[in-house]
């Protein structure tokens, strides 16, 4: 039976000022039928309870009451017992629409069926309100069960939420300004420059050194954003040069990943420092957690998720701006990028002790050596790379035409379903599978190579006919192939097909705050040539 048969009712006194709501009942809820027992009832509980909340005076709820099979909530898709619990939910928001203070959403399902939002990852942390009534976006506690690491961040958003319900909470309040370049931005200029802090944000086209616009927050509502009049290709307009030239004269200038906005300012041809920078203060004060904008915002400031706007028309497997993106929308999420980031960065520097303090100096200090390597690249021998792209090129097409042989057929390594085809109906070898967002799908993944190969070598020596044993050889020598094959892919795409500078040169960008033990990280250069320099492989190439 794919849902089960018996009812888990909603728990909690009717009316109660915090209503809580999950998404489908578990093993223990079904068993005991009641929502919320189990381990993740008692992390729900535990962290209620910390911050003075009893769990038996919430009322608590799923969006469905009937508990699938394996805990799979697509089985509940479609189904009268998914619109049963979706009527029921929403009936009783609107019954006690004048008494419930707080809405908790727990999990992708609330998210979706109540605020029609989707991206629990994206979404949490965020807080919104529909007339007098709070709604809060939380993981599941669930997830802290099968990734402990995101437990200080759901006890983060619920004593968020819990915090708004006692002192108040106000939609964030915004002062936008949007203008081009040229005189009518002196004033505005003048203005800035007499700001404390500032906080500076550049949008710009992705793998490309071509700025959009540059936003710049005076304060936690005040920000401006100047556009440039230039075409994509075309650099930056005369007008925008002296808008950044006039923000480079500030004394105290804040960024997130400021590395970039510093390198492709330079790349259009001015000069600009920083002071503080939220990305490097996060990984000192908080080296374990998420340093991203959107994850530092939840942390630090009561701004709702807003990643997303102006992003309509981009497609999901890209993730930067186009030429052909609404300018409106741009230039209103790159102010609210320098809104929080100003937020979070007074937030920081209150928070931050002695010791974080001169380990964030320190790490602010190089700053300028990580954009002196990035800037002297490394001088490419154009010649020496064209033949030892040749070497693979001959390497792979020798080893295709064995792995053709051994197949029967013509194998693209990389092809998912000609290679899930070979490998589990051709030679039908034991079906290997991976948990992913979308579901747990059938896998040709390296890891699933490899223990085909240790599955093909113990059936080798299993079998002592000569017919087995040579079947098996065939089988355990695809395999390796494969293997082997897809690395001289990977080598010749990212260490020899690499795109250089126009003077000869390879670049990459280093990463100060990128690993929770401090060592830096590297990939590609901001305008999108280069490669990862820090990853050369170091084996020999061998060829006639």
């Amino acid at each position: 039976m794919s849902i089960s048969t018996k009812r888990v009712s909603p728990s909690g006194p009717p009316g109660a000022s915090i209503l809580i709501i999950g998404e489908a009942p578990g093993y223990d809820e079904d068993k005991e039928g009641k929502p919320f027992v189990g381990k993740s009832g008692e992390i729900l509980n535990m962290v209620l309870a910390r911050h003075g909340i009893d769990r038996d005076s919430c009322r608590v709820t799923n969006i469905c009451n009937y508990r699938p099979a394996n805990n799979d909530f697509k089985l509940l898709e479609g189904t009268p017992q998914l619109a049963e619990g979706i009527f029921d939910v929403t009936e009783y928001i609107q019954k006690y629409a004048s008494r419930t203070k707080l809405i908790i959403l727990c999990g992708e399902r609330p998210l979706n069926y109540i605020l029609k939002k989707y991206g629990i990852s994206k979404y949490r942390g965020s807080v919104y309100r529909r007339g007098e009534t709070l709604y809060a976006v939380v993981p599941h506690p669930a997830a802290t069960l099968y990734d402990p690491t995101t437990y200080p961040i759901f006890a983060h958003d619920i004593g968020k939420a819990l915090a708004y319900v006692k002192s108040g909470y106000k939609t964030p309040l915004h002062d936008f300004r949007v203008y081009g370049g040229g005189i009518e931005a002196e004033d505005v200029l003048d203005e800035i420059l007499q700001a404390p802090k500032i906080a500076i944000d550049i949008e710009a086209i992705k793998k490309s050194s071509h700025i959009l616009c540059c936003g710049v927050a005076v304060s936690e509502t005040k920000a401006y954003c100047f556009y440039n009049e230039e075409r994509v290709g075309q650099g930056i307009s005369s007008g925008f040069r002296r808008v950044l030239e006039r923000l480079a004269e500030h004394p105290y200038k804040i960024f997130h990943n400021g590395l970039y906005d510093l390198e492709m300012f330079r790349l259009n041809g001015v000069d600009m420092d920083m002071q503080w920078d939220t990305m490097i203060a996060q990984h000192v004060m908080e080296p374990e957690m998420p340093r991203g904008l959107d994850h530092l915002t939840t942390i630090y400031t009561d701004e709702p998720y807003y990643k997303d706007k102006g992003k309509d028309s981009i497609p999901e497997d890209e993730k930067g701006w186009s030429a052909k993106v609404d300018k409106i929308n741009l230039y209103e999420y790159n102010q609210i990028d320098c809104i929080v980031t100003y937020q979070v960065a007074i937030k920081q520097d209150a928070e931050m002790d002695d010791v974080d303090r001169a380990m964030f100096d320190y790490e602010m200090s190089m700053v300028p050596v990580s954009r002196h390597i990035s800037q002297s690249g490394m001088l490419v021998d154009e010649e020496r790379r064209e033949l030892l792209g040749k070497i693979i090129k001959v390497d792979l097409n020798k080893r295709q035409l064995l792995l053709n042989n051994l197949c029967g057929r013509v194998v693209n390594v990389n092809g998912k379903i000609v290679l899930r085809d070979v490998l589990y109906n051709q030679f039908k070898l034991p079906v290997k599978s991976a948990r992913s967002k979308a579901g747990t799908k059938v896998t040709t993944k390296e890891d699933a190579i490899v223990e085909l190969i240790a599955y093909a070598k113990n059936e080798m020596e299993r079998y002592k006919t000569p017919e087995k044993k040579f079947e098996w050889t065939k089988i355990l020598g695809a395999l390796k192939l494969i293997l082997i094959m897809r690395g001289l892919l990977k080598l010749h795409g990212s260490y020899i097909k690499f795109s250089i500078s126009t003077d000869g040169r390879v670049r990459c960008s280093y990463g100060i705050a990128a690993t929770e033990t401090g060592r830096w990280n590297s990939y590609k250069y901001v305008d999108g040539t280069g490669l990862n320099a820090q990853t050369f492989p170091r084996e020999k190439l061998e060829y006639d």
